[in-house]
């Protein structure tokens, strides 16, 4: 009896914790984080240019694109902006990334990689407005070109 209404108080005062989500990648080149401020880091050094993950929970894809991994984080930023992105491109020399990509639609993007090791993926604008393409190559340049003849995905 005192065994079970232990666990239950266990159990209950369990569920008052809230979670805290932690974001943790392996790369090749080292483990990428989150400190507890949000702050990614790169075996527990920040970047040159830091990055602020407003929720660090959620790796979307990681490709292997020559002499780098490519991290793909999903930054949802609640209802009104459900699919903002960052990516984190780890080397030997170390991790830089760039924030805050995206639409906001709530299309999910697909990312995916070719021959050239090329990423490319495809967000829809707010209310049709048209397509933001992205392409993100080798050198670890991103480009973006706006198509306003698309439908949205």
């Amino acid at each position: 009896m005192k065994k079970s209404l232990l666990l239950a108080i266990l159990l209950a005062g369990s569920a008052q914790i809230p979670a805290i989500a932690q974001m943790v990648q392996p790369t090749r080149f080292g483990l990428l984080a989150a400190d507890a401020q949000g702050v990614l880091q790169l075996d527990g050094q920040p970047f040159e240019e830091p990055i602020h993950l407003e929720r660090p929970d959620y790796t979307m894809v990681r490709f292997e694109q020559n002499d780098a991994d490519v991290i793909f984080l999903r930054q949802n930023q609640g209802e009104e902006c459900p699919q903002k992105f960052s990516i984190v491109r780890v080397t030997r020399e170390g991790a830089r990334g760039l924030a805050n990509l995206g639409t906001c639609s709530s299309t999910a993007i697909v990312p995916e990689i070719d021959s050239q090791q090329t990423i490319r993926f495809s967000q829809p604008e707010a209310e049709g407005a048209g397509v933001m393409r992205y392409e993100y190559d080798s050198n670890g340049v991103m480009t973006e070109t706006r198509d306003i003849s698309a439908p949205s995905l």
